[in-house]
């Protein structure tokens, strides 16, 4: 007996003895995945979301939080079924400390639920986006942030081209998700910009001759007040002229 690749309902098959108990055992699975409230009791100490129950169920609700912890949900296209990709988190009002909210493979706190807060979640194994929230801190009531950069006449060489010091939480997608490029002379071969946070590489963006752009980033980046973006300039390009790179993020 199988099971479904999204939900993980059971599957009948045709010598099972009790096929009526796995057709009742799916409805209620269906009903949970729609309806249902899982509650993650946080009184043990930090939880980690099974890639089954965050498939199965949408909203979570974090009780018995009475010092930090943190609560990490999947993000692996290989592990979270491509079907299911929102998640509601909410922290109950009787909690009395804050809920870190982190990513599978990534250290970085995406965002903190306070007592009371919750938030709605699109989660497809490629990108995490923030849709709304409720009583999570944001300096601004848009969610969205461009860090926008120009660099005129030809790029300098092997240079520190733009540095910006950040001043909220920002989250920025796998492969920059969102972000944007454009340069008024294409280069005469393929040229790549490299982008840093705190002086470590957390992705790239190349020209092509052709008049495209491709960003790279193997993970998504979280960003604090304090941490500082940087673009460094390859060899320079004979042709390569105006270049321009908006790098798109969430305010968390």
């Amino acid at each position: 007996m199988g099971i479904t690749p999204y939900l993980s309902l059971p599957e009948t098959s045709r010598t099972q003895v009790q096929w009526d108990q796995s057709i009742n055992d799916a409805f209620a699975s269906l009903e949970r995945a729609t309806q249902d409230v899982k509650v993650i009791d946080f009184s043990g100490g930090d939880v980690a979301l099974t890639a089954t129950d965050q498939n199965r169920y949408f909203n979570f609700d974090c009780i018995n939080v009475t010092a930090a912890r943190v609560f990490t949900l999947e993000s692996s296209i290989t592990i979270l079924q491509p079907a299911k990709r929102f998640v509601s988190v909410s922290s109950d009002a009787a909690n009395t400390a804050d809920i870190a909210v982190k990513i599978s493979g990534n250290a970085a706190t995406l965002l903190t639920l306070t007592p009371g807060s919750s938030v709605l979640l699109h989660i497809n194994g490629t990108a995490v986006n923030i849709l709304g929230s409720y009583g999570v801190t944001s300096t601004s009531p848009s969610l969205t942030y461009d860090v926008s950069v120009f660099i005129s006449g030809l790029p300098p060489a092997n240079k520190e081209v733009y540095r910006q010091a950040i001043t909220q939480n920002l989250t920025m997608q796998i492969n920059f998700g969102g972000s944007r490029a454009s340069a008024r002379i294409n280069p005469t071969a393929a040229t790549t910009f490299t982008i840093q946070k705190n002086g470590t590489t957390v992705g790239t963006v190349q020209f092509n001759v052709s008049g495209t752009h491709v960003f790279n980033a193997a993970a998504v980046s979280l960003w604090a007040p304090g941490d500082v973006l940087t673009i460094l300039s390859p060899a320079q390009d004979a042709t390569l002229e105006d270049v321009s790179i908006t790098l798109f993020a969430t305010k968390v």
